[in-house]
């Protein structure tokens, strides 16, 4: 049966308001996996976007996978023209 799992809220800190949202879904392909987005966004301009797999048997073998995609973007552009975008990922497999 597939679980599906929402969260949104906000965070105000001295000169900064972000929103963050995060969805959690479980069972989605039958094989036990579990998904979850997060998303961040603030005022200063700054967005993380996250992305998180994991899957405790593949194939049947005891064999746990997980994978995690991140993105942030930053914006300085009230203070100068500088702004940076920085991407991860990760593959796990432990036995």
């Amino acid at each position: 049966m597939t679980r599906l799992t929402y969260q949104a809220g906000s965070f105000v800190s001295r000169a900064d308001v972000s929103f963050e949202g995060n969805v959690k879904v479980r069972n989605l392909t039958g094989w036990c996996d579990h998904h979850k987005l997060e998303v961040t966004r603030s005022i200063s301009q700054t967005t993380d976007v996250a992305y998180a797999w994991r899957q405790p048997r593949v194939f049947g073998l005891p064999l746990h996978t997980r994978a995690l995609l991140h993105q942030r973007f930053e914006s300085f552009q009230q203070h100068s023209s500088f702004s940076e975008l920085l991407r991860g990922g990760c593959l796990e497999a432990l036995s």
